[in-house]
Protein backbone atom coordinates (compact mmCIF):
# COMPACT_ATOMS: atom_id res chain seq x y z
CA UNK A 1 0.00 0.00 0.00
CA UNK A 2 2.66 2.43 0.54
CA UNK A 3 6.11 4.02 -1.32
CA UNK A 4 9.08 4.32 0.52
CA UNK A 5 11.97 7.25 -0.72
CA UNK A 6 15.32 7.71 -0.31
CA UNK A 7 14.77 9.77 2.77
CA UNK A 8 13.43 7.03 4.89
CA UNK A 9 16.45 5.56 6.31
CA UNK A 10 17.29 9.29 7.13
CA UNK A 11 14.19 10.16 8.53
CA UNK A 12 13.99 6.80 11.00
CA UNK A 13 17.32 7.30 12.38
CA UNK A 14 16.43 11.38 13.33
CA UNK A 15 12.82 10.08 14.55
CA UNK A 16 14.42 7.44 17.14
CA UNK A 17 17.03 10.01 18.57
CA UNK A 18 14.84 12.71 18.50
CA UNK A 19 15.82 14.63 15.68
CA UNK A 20 12.14 15.13 14.42
CA UNK A 21 11.26 17.50 11.82
CA UNK A 22 7.52 18.87 11.01
CA UNK A 23 6.40 16.37 9.40
CA UNK A 24 7.01 13.30 11.72
CA UNK A 25 5.47 15.74 14.88
CA UNK A 26 7.21 17.07 18.33
CA UNK A 27 6.38 13.80 20.43
CA UNK A 28 9.41 13.85 23.53
CA UNK A 29 12.30 11.75 22.58
CA UNK A 30 11.72 9.84 25.68
CA UNK A 31 7.73 8.57 24.63
CA UNK A 32 8.90 7.69 21.28
CA UNK A 33 12.04 5.39 23.13
CA UNK A 34 9.22 4.14 25.74
CA UNK A 35 7.13 3.25 22.58
CA UNK A 36 9.96 1.33 20.63
CA UNK A 37 10.66 -0.62 23.73
CA UNK A 38 6.80 -1.27 24.04
CA UNK A 39 7.29 -3.02 20.58
CA UNK A 40 10.44 -4.65 21.01
CA UNK A 41 9.20 -6.41 23.47
CA UNK A 42 6.15 -7.61 21.90
CA UNK A 43 8.23 -9.09 19.51
CA UNK A 44 9.97 -10.91 21.96
CA UNK A 45 7.19 -12.16 23.79
CA UNK A 46 5.02 -13.49 20.54
CA UNK A 47 8.40 -15.44 20.03
CA UNK A 48 10.29 -13.73 16.99
CA UNK A 49 13.56 -13.64 18.94
CA UNK A 50 13.99 -17.52 17.53
CA UNK A 51 13.47 -16.46 14.31
CA UNK A 52 15.86 -13.12 14.43
CA UNK A 53 18.50 -11.38 16.38
CA UNK A 54 17.59 -8.68 18.90
CA UNK A 55 19.83 -6.64 16.32
CA UNK A 56 16.86 -6.88 13.93
CA UNK A 57 13.80 -6.93 16.15
CA UNK A 58 15.11 -3.47 17.50
CA UNK A 59 15.06 -2.62 13.71
CA UNK A 60 11.89 -3.73 13.07
CA UNK A 61 10.49 -1.80 16.47
CA UNK A 62 12.13 1.76 15.53
CA UNK A 63 10.92 1.16 12.03
CA UNK A 64 7.32 0.15 12.62
CA UNK A 65 7.27 3.00 15.08
CA UNK A 66 8.46 5.55 12.21
CA UNK A 67 5.79 4.27 9.49
CA UNK A 68 2.58 4.60 12.51
CA UNK A 69 4.08 8.10 12.52
CA UNK A 70 3.82 9.00 8.49
CA UNK A 71 1.20 6.45 7.84
CA UNK A 72 -2.00 8.12 5.51
CA UNK A 73 -5.43 7.45 6.45
CA UNK A 74 -7.01 9.34 3.67
CA UNK A 75 -9.72 7.52 1.20
CA UNK A 76 -7.30 6.03 -0.99
CA UNK A 77 -5.52 4.39 2.11
CA UNK A 78 -9.08 3.12 3.81
CA UNK A 79 -10.49 1.72 0.01
CA UNK A 80 -6.48 -0.02 -0.02
CA UNK A 81 -7.58 -1.71 3.16
CA UNK A 82 -10.83 -2.50 1.64
CA UNK A 83 -9.45 -4.52 -1.02
CA UNK A 84 -7.30 -6.28 1.32
CA UNK A 85 -9.51 -7.39 3.81
CA UNK A 86 -12.27 -8.37 0.97
CA UNK A 87 -8.97 -10.22 -0.69
CA UNK A 88 -8.46 -12.16 2.89
CA UNK A 89 -12.10 -12.92 3.42
CA UNK A 90 -12.22 -13.85 -0.45
CA UNK A 91 -9.91 -16.32 -0.54
CA UNK A 92 -10.69 -17.78 3.12
CA UNK A 93 -13.92 -17.84 3.33
CA UNK A 94 -15.30 -17.84 -0.46
CA UNK A 95 -13.01 -19.72 -2.13
CA UNK A 96 -12.15 -17.06 -4.51
CA UNK A 97 -9.29 -19.31 -5.88
CA UNK A 98 -11.31 -22.29 -6.83
CA UNK A 99 -10.69 -24.84 -3.81
CA UNK A 100 -14.10 -26.36 -4.12
CA UNK A 101 -14.83 -30.20 -3.69
CA UNK A 102 -14.43 -31.91 -6.66
CA UNK A 103 -16.72 -34.45 -7.24
CA UNK A 104 -14.47 -37.08 -9.24
CA UNK A 105 -12.03 -36.75 -6.18
CA UNK A 106 -14.76 -37.99 -3.67
CA UNK A 107 -15.32 -34.50 -3.03
CA UNK A 108 -12.17 -33.57 -1.64
CA UNK A 109 -10.34 -30.58 -2.34
CA UNK A 110 -7.15 -29.90 -4.76
CA UNK A 111 -6.04 -27.00 -2.24
CA UNK A 112 -6.97 -25.28 0.27
CA UNK A 113 -6.57 -21.49 0.90
CA UNK A 114 -5.54 -19.02 3.71
CA UNK A 115 -4.86 -15.54 3.45
CA UNK A 116 -3.90 -13.31 6.31
CA UNK A 117 -2.83 -9.42 6.42
CA UNK A 118 1.11 -9.24 7.26
CA UNK A 119 2.62 -7.07 10.12
CA UNK A 120 3.39 -3.23 9.48
CA UNK A 121 7.17 -4.01 8.73
CA UNK A 122 6.32 -6.36 5.78
CA UNK A 123 3.90 -3.90 4.60
CA UNK A 124 5.90 -1.06 4.57
CA UNK A 125 9.40 -2.55 3.77
CA UNK A 126 8.16 -5.21 1.36
CA UNK A 127 5.28 -3.89 0.30
CA UNK A 128 3.26 -7.03 1.11
CA UNK A 129 0.22 -6.14 2.68
CA UNK A 130 -1.29 -9.77 3.29
CA UNK A 131 0.52 -13.42 2.36
CA UNK A 132 -1.87 -16.18 1.04
CA UNK A 133 -0.95 -20.05 2.18
CA UNK A 134 -2.29 -22.93 -0.03
CA UNK A 135 -1.95 -26.25 0.79
CA UNK A 136 -1.96 -28.38 -2.31
CA UNK A 137 -2.70 -31.86 -2.70
CA UNK A 138 -1.03 -34.87 -3.91
CA UNK A 139 -2.36 -34.83 -7.35
CA UNK A 140 -1.69 -31.13 -7.84
CA UNK A 141 2.03 -31.71 -6.78
CA UNK A 142 2.86 -34.75 -9.04
CA UNK A 143 1.10 -32.86 -12.06
CA UNK A 144 3.47 -29.58 -11.19
CA UNK A 145 6.18 -31.63 -10.00
CA UNK A 146 6.19 -29.59 -6.80
CA UNK A 147 7.95 -31.33 -4.02
CA UNK A 148 6.91 -29.01 -1.12
CA UNK A 149 2.78 -29.18 -0.22
CA UNK A 150 2.86 -25.22 0.39
CA UNK A 151 2.56 -22.30 -1.91
CA UNK A 152 2.66 -18.95 -0.20
CA UNK A 153 2.50 -15.77 -2.46
CA UNK A 154 2.61 -12.36 -1.49
CA UNK A 155 -0.23 -9.53 -2.20
CA UNK A 156 0.31 -5.99 -2.30
CA UNK A 157 -3.41 -3.62 -2.62
CA UNK A 158 -3.81 -0.95 -4.53
CA UNK A 159 -6.65 1.56 -6.22
CA UNK A 160 -6.11 4.23 -9.07
CA UNK A 161 -7.84 7.47 -9.38
CA UNK A 162 -7.41 9.50 -12.74
CA UNK A 163 -6.13 12.83 -12.15
CA UNK A 164 -8.85 14.58 -14.19
CA UNK A 165 -6.98 17.76 -13.62
CA UNK A 166 -4.15 16.60 -15.81
CA UNK A 167 -4.05 16.28 -19.78
CA UNK A 168 -4.84 13.18 -21.17
CA UNK A 169 -1.07 11.82 -22.64
CA UNK A 170 0.24 13.24 -18.80
CA UNK A 171 -2.13 11.26 -17.29
CA UNK A 172 -1.43 8.37 -19.23
CA UNK A 173 1.85 8.51 -18.27
CA UNK A 174 1.34 9.07 -15.09
CA UNK A 175 -0.82 5.47 -15.09
CA UNK A 176 2.05 3.90 -16.93
CA UNK A 177 4.55 4.70 -14.43
CA UNK A 178 2.80 4.05 -11.30
CA UNK A 179 1.89 0.53 -12.49
CA UNK A 180 4.96 -0.21 -13.46
CA UNK A 181 7.00 1.31 -10.33
CA UNK A 182 4.34 -0.82 -8.44
CA UNK A 183 5.68 -3.92 -10.04
CA UNK A 184 9.25 -3.57 -10.24
CA UNK A 185 9.82 -1.80 -7.39
CA UNK A 186 11.52 -4.93 -4.51
CA UNK A 187 12.06 -2.58 -1.25
CA UNK A 188 14.03 -5.45 -0.08
CA UNK A 189 16.36 -5.00 2.93
CA UNK A 190 19.10 -2.40 3.04
CA UNK A 191 20.14 -2.27 6.54
CA UNK A 192 22.18 -5.62 6.28
CA UNK A 193 19.51 -7.74 6.26
CA UNK A 194 19.36 -7.76 1.75
CA UNK A 195 17.49 -10.63 0.12
CA UNK A 196 18.74 -10.92 -3.56
CA UNK A 197 15.47 -11.46 -5.66
CA UNK A 198 15.13 -12.48 -8.81
CA UNK A 199 12.52 -9.99 -10.44
CA UNK A 200 9.00 -9.51 -8.87
CA UNK A 201 10.21 -11.45 -5.93
CA UNK A 202 9.94 -10.06 -2.19
CA UNK A 203 10.83 -11.81 1.26
CA UNK A 204 8.49 -11.65 3.94
CA UNK A 205 10.16 -11.23 7.46
CA UNK A 206 7.53 -12.14 9.50
CA UNK A 207 5.07 -15.10 8.55
CA UNK A 208 2.53 -17.51 10.73
CA UNK A 209 2.16 -20.52 9.62
CA UNK A 210 -1.78 -20.42 9.13
CA UNK A 211 -2.33 -24.03 11.25
CA UNK A 212 -0.64 -24.91 14.30
CA UNK A 213 1.99 -27.54 14.24
CA UNK A 214 2.09 -30.99 16.26
CA UNK A 215 2.67 -28.88 19.51
CA UNK A 216 -0.28 -26.79 19.33
CA UNK A 217 1.74 -23.44 17.90
CA UNK A 218 1.32 -21.16 15.24
CA UNK A 219 4.90 -21.30 13.99
CA UNK A 220 6.80 -18.33 12.94
CA UNK A 221 9.17 -17.99 10.39
CA UNK A 222 10.31 -16.17 7.58
CA UNK A 223 10.41 -16.52 3.53
CA UNK A 224 13.37 -15.50 1.87
CA UNK A 225 11.56 -15.74 -1.54
CA UNK A 226 8.36 -15.15 -2.33
CA UNK A 227 6.56 -14.18 -5.20
CA UNK A 228 4.78 -10.53 -4.92
CA UNK A 229 1.27 -9.76 -6.86
CA UNK A 230 0.02 -6.35 -7.53
CA UNK A 231 -3.72 -6.45 -7.30
CA UNK A 232 -6.29 -3.56 -7.53
CA UNK A 233 -9.34 -2.00 -9.19
CA UNK A 234 -10.60 1.32 -9.74
CA UNK A 235 -10.58 3.75 -6.92
CA UNK A 236 -14.32 4.63 -7.47
CA UNK A 237 -15.33 0.79 -7.25
CA UNK A 238 -13.11 0.27 -4.21
CA UNK A 239 -15.00 3.46 -2.52
CA UNK A 240 -18.36 1.90 -3.34
CA UNK A 241 -17.62 -1.32 -2.19
CA UNK A 242 -15.80 0.00 0.96
CA UNK A 243 -19.59 2.21 1.82
CA UNK A 244 -21.86 -0.21 0.89
CA UNK A 245 -20.67 -3.74 1.53
CA UNK A 246 -17.84 -3.09 4.18
CA UNK A 247 -18.26 -2.00 7.90
CA UNK A 248 -15.34 -1.65 10.63
CA UNK A 249 -16.08 -3.92 13.91
CA UNK A 250 -14.97 -3.13 16.86
CA UNK A 251 -10.85 -2.72 16.66
CA UNK A 252 -11.35 -0.65 13.18
CA UNK A 253 -10.64 -3.47 11.10
CA UNK A 254 -13.35 -3.41 7.51
CA UNK A 255 -15.34 -6.95 7.40
CA UNK A 256 -17.94 -7.60 4.93
CA UNK A 257 -21.44 -7.09 6.14
CA UNK A 258 -22.25 -10.28 5.63
CA UNK A 259 -21.78 -13.13 3.10
CA UNK A 260 -25.40 -12.41 1.27
CA UNK A 261 -24.71 -9.09 0.62
CA UNK A 262 -21.22 -9.86 -0.99
CA UNK A 263 -22.03 -12.71 -3.08
CA UNK A 264 -24.69 -11.16 -5.16
CA UNK A 265 -22.69 -7.62 -5.45
CA UNK A 266 -21.53 -7.07 -9.40
CA UNK A 267 -18.95 -5.19 -7.24
CA UNK A 268 -17.62 -7.93 -5.80
CA UNK A 269 -17.87 -10.07 -8.01
CA UNK A 270 -16.12 -8.44 -10.78
CA UNK A 271 -13.57 -7.96 -8.41
CA UNK A 272 -12.86 -11.39 -7.71
CA UNK A 273 -12.62 -11.79 -11.36
CA UNK A 274 -10.22 -8.77 -11.73
CA UNK A 275 -8.07 -10.00 -8.81
CA UNK A 276 -7.42 -14.13 -9.72
CA UNK A 277 -6.87 -12.36 -13.51
CA UNK A 278 -3.81 -9.88 -12.06
CA UNK A 279 -2.51 -12.78 -10.09
CA UNK A 280 -2.65 -15.39 -13.22
CA UNK A 281 -0.89 -12.92 -15.43
CA UNK A 282 1.64 -11.82 -12.76
CA UNK A 283 2.50 -15.32 -12.14
CA UNK A 284 3.10 -16.09 -16.38
CA UNK A 285 5.30 -12.21 -15.94
CA UNK A 286 7.43 -13.96 -12.98
CA UNK A 287 7.93 -17.10 -14.46
CA UNK A 288 9.35 -15.49 -17.44
CA UNK A 289 11.26 -13.18 -15.47
CA UNK A 290 13.38 -15.81 -13.82
CA UNK A 291 16.76 -16.20 -14.74
CA UNK A 292 17.49 -18.23 -17.57
CA UNK A 293 19.69 -20.61 -15.58
CA UNK A 294 17.21 -21.12 -12.68
CA UNK A 295 17.26 -24.66 -12.57
CA UNK A 296 20.81 -24.48 -11.26
CA UNK A 297 19.51 -22.83 -8.28
CA UNK A 298 17.66 -24.62 -6.10
CA UNK A 299 15.54 -22.01 -4.33
CA UNK A 300 14.78 -20.49 -7.64
CA UNK A 301 13.41 -23.93 -8.99
CA UNK A 302 11.28 -24.02 -6.31
CA UNK A 303 9.97 -20.59 -7.20
CA UNK A 304 9.27 -21.71 -10.48
CA UNK A 305 7.16 -24.98 -9.43
CA UNK A 306 5.32 -22.49 -7.16
CA UNK A 307 4.53 -20.24 -9.66
CA UNK A 308 3.35 -23.05 -12.04
CA UNK A 309 1.08 -24.02 -9.08
CA UNK A 310 -0.39 -20.77 -9.03
CA UNK A 311 -0.50 -19.97 -12.73
CA UNK A 312 -2.43 -23.48 -12.77
CA UNK A 313 -4.77 -22.92 -10.17
CA UNK A 314 -5.63 -19.44 -11.09
CA UNK A 315 -6.39 -20.82 -14.69
CA UNK A 316 -9.12 -22.61 -13.27
CA UNK A 317 -10.46 -20.82 -10.91
CA UNK A 318 -11.06 -17.58 -13.64
CA UNK A 319 -12.87 -19.74 -15.89
CA UNK A 320 -15.23 -19.85 -12.92
CA UNK A 321 -15.05 -16.41 -11.98
CA UNK A 322 -15.81 -16.18 -15.60
CA UNK A 323 -19.35 -17.35 -15.56
CA UNK A 324 -20.07 -16.11 -12.42
CA UNK A 325 -19.30 -12.81 -13.71
CA UNK A 326 -21.74 -12.86 -16.71
CA UNK A 327 -24.50 -14.59 -14.55
CA UNK A 328 -24.59 -11.98 -12.29
CA UNK A 329 -24.36 -9.11 -14.76
CA UNK A 330 -27.48 -10.90 -16.71
CA UNK A 331 -29.41 -11.05 -13.67
CA UNK A 332 -28.72 -7.14 -13.24
CA UNK A 333 -28.91 -6.67 -16.76
CA UNK A 334 -25.88 -4.44 -16.99
CA UNK A 335 -23.97 -7.33 -19.45
CA UNK A 336 -23.79 -4.78 -22.86
CA UNK A 337 -25.70 -6.64 -25.73
CA UNK A 338 -22.49 -6.68 -27.81
CA UNK A 339 -20.57 -8.60 -25.56
CA UNK A 340 -23.36 -10.90 -24.79
CA UNK A 341 -23.33 -11.82 -28.69
CA UNK A 342 -19.88 -12.20 -28.61
CA UNK A 343 -20.12 -14.87 -25.72
CA UNK A 344 -22.26 -17.27 -27.54
CA UNK A 345 -21.28 -20.38 -28.37
CA UNK A 346 -17.86 -19.50 -26.44
CA UNK A 347 -16.27 -22.05 -23.89
CA UNK A 348 -15.34 -21.00 -20.37
CA UNK A 349 -11.82 -20.46 -21.17
CA UNK A 350 -12.79 -17.90 -24.16
CA UNK A 351 -15.29 -16.39 -21.90
CA UNK A 352 -12.31 -15.18 -20.03
CA UNK A 353 -10.74 -13.38 -22.35
CA UNK A 354 -14.25 -11.60 -23.62
CA UNK A 355 -14.94 -10.44 -19.81
CA UNK A 356 -11.20 -9.11 -19.59
CA UNK A 357 -10.88 -7.42 -22.98
CA UNK A 358 -14.35 -6.02 -21.88
CA UNK A 359 -13.11 -4.37 -18.58
CA UNK A 360 -9.93 -3.46 -20.45
CA UNK A 361 -12.05 -1.43 -23.35
CA UNK A 362 -11.20 2.45 -22.60
CA UNK A 363 -14.33 3.19 -25.04
CA UNK A 364 -16.46 1.35 -22.25
CA UNK A 365 -16.96 4.55 -19.85
CA UNK A 366 -20.59 4.76 -19.44
CA UNK A 367 -21.02 2.57 -16.32
CA UNK A 368 -18.38 1.57 -13.40
CA UNK A 369 -18.75 -2.04 -14.23
CA UNK A 370 -17.01 -1.80 -17.81
CA UNK A 371 -13.53 -0.09 -18.47
CA UNK A 372 -11.46 -0.40 -15.20
CA UNK A 373 -7.95 1.41 -15.42
CA UNK A 374 -6.60 0.13 -12.43
CA UNK A 375 -7.28 -3.72 -13.82
CA UNK A 376 -5.78 -2.65 -17.50
CA UNK A 377 -2.94 -0.33 -15.93
CA UNK A 378 -1.85 -3.92 -13.72
CA UNK A 379 -2.36 -5.99 -17.17
CA UNK A 380 -0.38 -3.64 -19.01
CA UNK A 381 2.53 -3.31 -17.09
CA UNK A 382 2.73 -6.93 -16.57
CA UNK A 383 2.29 -7.68 -20.06
CA UNK A 384 4.94 -5.02 -21.34
CA UNK A 385 7.54 -7.09 -18.51
CA UNK A 386 6.81 -10.69 -20.55
CA UNK A 387 7.89 -8.61 -23.68
CA UNK A 388 10.67 -7.79 -22.34
CA UNK A 389 11.71 -11.41 -21.17
CA UNK A 390 11.75 -12.09 -24.38
CA UNK A 391 14.21 -9.20 -25.83
CA UNK A 392 17.41 -10.60 -25.18
CA UNK A 393 19.36 -7.55 -24.27
CA UNK A 394 16.65 -5.88 -21.66
CA UNK A 395 15.48 -9.20 -20.35
CA UNK A 396 19.15 -9.94 -19.31
CA UNK A 397 19.57 -6.77 -17.64
CA UNK A 398 16.14 -7.50 -15.66
CA UNK A 399 16.45 -11.09 -14.37
CA UNK A 400 19.27 -10.76 -12.27
CA UNK A 401 18.53 -9.38 -8.72
CA UNK A 402 16.35 -7.01 -7.86
CA UNK A 403 17.84 -3.62 -6.14
CA UNK A 404 16.13 -2.14 -3.43
CA UNK A 405 14.04 0.74 -4.51
CA UNK A 406 15.05 0.88 -8.12
CA UNK A 407 11.44 0.75 -10.33
CA UNK A 408 11.90 0.23 -14.11
CA UNK A 409 9.18 0.66 -16.97
CA UNK A 410 10.36 -0.99 -20.31
CA UNK A 411 8.31 0.62 -23.40
CA UNK A 412 9.23 0.77 -27.04
CA UNK A 413 12.03 -1.84 -26.56
CA UNK A 414 13.99 -0.23 -24.22
CA UNK A 415 14.39 -0.26 -20.15
CA UNK A 416 14.34 3.14 -18.38
CA UNK A 417 14.45 3.94 -14.61
CA UNK A 418 11.52 5.36 -12.73
CA UNK A 419 13.00 8.34 -10.80
CA UNK A 420 13.04 8.28 -7.31
CA UNK A 421 11.39 11.40 -7.16
CA UNK A 422 8.72 11.15 -9.39
CA UNK A 423 5.53 10.94 -7.10
CA UNK A 424 2.81 8.91 -7.71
Amino acid sequence: MHNLDRSEQKGKKDFARGQVDQKIGSTSLGTRKESIKKRFDVLKKEGWGKVWGDRKLRHVAESEEYYSSISDYGDNAKNAEVLEALTNYGVTRLRWLGNFPIKELGGKVDFRAISNSTRTFDDWRHRIDSVATLEVSGRVRSKIGLKSNVVEFGIDATTWKRDNRLPSQEAEEEARLYFAEKISRSNNEKDGFQQPAPFGFSQLDFYVHPRKDETGQYRKDRIKLIPRFVIGVNGEIADSIRQFDFQTDHNGFYQPKSDSVILNDPRIITTQFKIISEINKQSEMLTSMLPNDYASNPEYETAKRKLDTIRYLTNGALRKSAVRVIEVMRNKKILPEEVETELYGKNDTEKAAIISKMFRDSKRRDDGFYYDPTYDGILSAAERFIECSRDENSGSKLRGVQIRNIAVIYEGGKIREIPQNVKL
